[in-house]
């Protein structure tokens, strides 16, 4: 008998041996159910093979075996070969939940019916046991720390003695997490708020946070934690903003902390007019207003010499200032407002107290009519016064009032007597007006006229004179001067007067002066010239003379020939002629006279007679120490103001003189070619010159 077989798909089939009592029978066989993984008919032993069950049901394959010897077929054998399939579990999804939220069911579904399903669950600190059979009814997660827990359940199903596959998933249960209390801030407008660090209790926790109030200079909403930011309040009440943080990490949502920021308003002051005001006038009060109600207001005071404390709270009464130097006194009043500890800008004035100005005393001025009134500058005790005047009597040539200082002006007096001008000068510096002063301005008369005579000068030999008759106007008794010479009361004959214009002036009792011009004119004496046809001739040399001279009349002319003839004339037109002998020079001269002593003029000229002129130059000489030819000069007759130049053959000037006659000894230079240039006039003033090339020879 074969004994049946039962299986899991996949596990080895025992191999089926046959016996037969017959020996040598031949065993045939059939399979109802091939798919198990054995073919449907085979003969002889079955070896063992891997039973195989792909379905869900158990397959149950009957093998008929049937034994044949020689022709006879035995009875039939039959055996039952059961493969059972393996169970396997639908995949279970992993869940993910915050600690307190309930876990969905977990129903296991097998591909086998009646499948047993085993399960173990490795962090029973979720709320579900380490182990148990079957479905997992729902429950409630927790996790109590900072970190997720995870929990991998593996489950098994088991059919027909048949163990399938572990199922794994998870079961994580996520923390809640909590944020530490923020502390409330109070602040003023223009603060840093503090950073507001979050710490929550698990850590990549987001923290998500509201702000009830955007006009404190934080956004409405923020994650994270919150930046220091400039507070601001642009109103005059306190801003509140609450803040609503909340904790979020893997999907859980911690419970939200509130605190909040406080921004107090800067509180500002309107602004203060400054005041100027005049020593011993009244400060008008000075009342503050503060944007913020119920503001505090200390004020400063840099100068209490005006007259008020260094230093106060509240309002400033009206007090009288004081300023008793010499320039404007400025305090600088720093108003600080103070409201719920936020301290506003200072508001900055100033209270100027000026002081009174007062005018130096100024001198009376006493002068001549004509004469300049000194520059009036006016000295007050306050610099940049302005000083205003006034004038009593404006015939002196002052105008009746202006302001500053008097220019320079010339006092005018027509009358016969003295004029007094009162000047009334009253100083303002900065508003405040000072007490007047009074000086005088005194304009005497001058002398009105002189009578004089005078005589001409004659010939340029200051030889004129002048003389006073009388002056008149003025008050006598009168000094007089000429060109600003000592006044004198009994020099009335100035003598030994040359031409030209003098100032002739008579000074009064009151150094007053009247000064006139007098003119003086010269009567020039003659002036000698004359001209001769020629001046160069050989002997026997005839020149016709022709005289040029110039003013005056009644003019005798003195003639001179130098030849031993002489001629006078008062004939301008006389043309005289001479004749010259010999070999000579003659100096013909001209004397013109009009008869006054000193009052005549003399020219003359030169004639030549036989002068023929020449010039000669030698073309070598040898500068050798033999005393021969020791020089290279000029030979020469009939000319004047020569000039000699010596050059090398590259341009160079060697040597120069304005005496050849002389000659030049050629120090310092060696045989060769030289180049001369001689340049000069001729008696007769013709210029003239002569070049070429010597040789040195030593």
């Amino acid at each position: 008998v074969i004994p049946n077989q039962s299986i899991c798909s996949g596990n080895q089939v025992n191999e089926i041996n046959f016996t037969s009592n017959v020996v040598n029978s031949i065993i045939n066989w059939t399979n109802s159910q091939s798919s198990i993984g054995l073919a449907s008919s085979g003969n002889g032993n079955i070896t063992s093979f891997n039973g195989v069950n792909a379905g869900n049901t158990i397959l149950t394959s009957t093998i008929t075996a049937v034994p044949s010897a020689n022709g006879c077929d035995g009875a039939p054998q039959t055996f039952s070969l059961i493969v059972n399939p393996i169970p396997s579990l639908t995949i279970v999804p992993n869940q993910t939940l915050c600690s307190g939220q309930q876990v969905s069911p977990i129903n296991f579904n097998s591909s086998v019916a009646n499948s047993t399903i085993n399960w173990s669950n490795s962090e029973t600190t979720i709320g579900l046991t380490g182990t148990g059979t079957g479905n997992i009814s729902s429950f409630s997660g927790l996790n109590s720390g900072n970190t997720p827990l995870v929990s991998t359940i593996i489950a098994t199903p088991t059919a027909n003695g048949c163990i399938g596959a572990p199922q794994n998933f998870t079961v994580t249960v996520n923390p809640i997490p909590f944020l530490n209390d923020s502390p409330n801030q109070l602040l003023c407008s223009g603060n840093v708020a503090n950073e507001i660090v979050f710490y929550p209790s698990v850590a990549s926790t987001t923290v998500n946070w509201t702000n009830s109030q955007t006009s404190i200079g934080l956004s409405s909403s923020g994650t994270g934690n919150i930046n220091s930011f400039n507070a601001t309040n642009t109103g005059n009440t306190a801003l509140v903003g609450i803040i609503s943080a909340t904790p979020s990490v893997f999907g859980c949502n911690g419970s939200a902390k509130m605190f909040s920021i406080t921004v107090n308003p800067i509180p500002s002051l309107t602004a203060i007019n400054s005041q100027t005001i005049c020593a011993g006038q009244q400060v008008n009060p000075i009342n503050f207003t503060s944007s913020v109600n119920n503001s505090i207001i200390d004020w400063t005071n840099t100068q209490p010499s005006v007259g008020l404390s260094n230093a106060g709270t509240g309002n400033i009464n009206s007090f009288t200032g004081i300023n008793s130097g010499n320039t404007p006194s400025t305090a600088l009043i720093t108003a600080t407002p103070t409201a719920n500890g936020c301290v506003g800008d200072p508001e900055i004035f100033s209270v100027t107290v000026n002081p009174i100005p007062v005018l130096s005393a100024i001198g009376n001025q006493t002068i001549c009519s004509g004469q300049l009134i000194n520059s009036i500058s006016y000295s007050s005790s306050v610099t940049n016064s302005t000083v205003n005047w006034t004038n009593s009597t404006t015939s002196i040539g002052l105008s009746g009032n202006g302001t500053g200082t008097i220019s320079t002006f010339t006092g005018i007096n027509n009358g016969t007597l003295p004029v007094t001008a009162v000047i009334t000068a009253t100083p303002t510096a900065n508003g405040c007006i000072g007490n007047p002063i009074n000086y005088s301005i005194i304009i005497n008369p001058n002398p009105n006229a002189i009578a004089s005579n005078n005589t001409f000068e004659n010939c340029n030999l200051n030889n004129a004179t002048l003389t006073i008759a009388n002056a008149t106007g003025g008050t006598a008794p009168y000094l007089y001067s000429l060109n600003n010479s000592t006044p004198s009361a009994s020099d009335l004959n100035f003598t030994n007067l040359s031409a030209g214009t003098y100032a002739l002036s008579v000074i009064d009792a009151n150094g007053c002066t009247f000064t006139k011009t007098v003119s003086i004119t010269n009567i020039p004496g003659p002036s000698a010239d004359f001209v001769a046809n020629q001046q160069n001739g050989s002997d026997t040399l005839n020149v016709d003379f022709t005289n040029q001279s110039s003013y005056g009349n009644n003019i005798t002319y003195y003639w001179n020939f130098g030849n031993g003839n002489l001629d006078t004339t008062t004939n301008l037109n006389f043309s005289p002629n001479q004749t010259f002998y010999g070999t000579n020079t003659y100096t013909v001269t001209l004397i013109a006279s009009n008869g006054i002593p000193g009052c005549n003029d003399t020219t003359s000229l030169l004639i030549y007679v036989d002068i023929k002129p020449y010039i000669e130059v030698p073309n070598v000489f040898s500068p050798n120490g033999d005393g021969a030819n020791e020089y290279f000069f000029v030979k020469y007759k009939g000319y004047k103001d020569l000039n000699m130049i010596i050059y090398n053959r590259w341009g160079n000037k060697l040597f120069e003189t304005t005496n050849p006659g002389l000659g030049w000894d050629g120090n310092g230079a060696s045989e060769g070619t030289y180049y001369y240039i001689v340049t000069g006039k001729s008696i007769t003033n013709e210029p003239f010159e002569t070049k070429g090339y010597l040789t040195l020879v030593k």
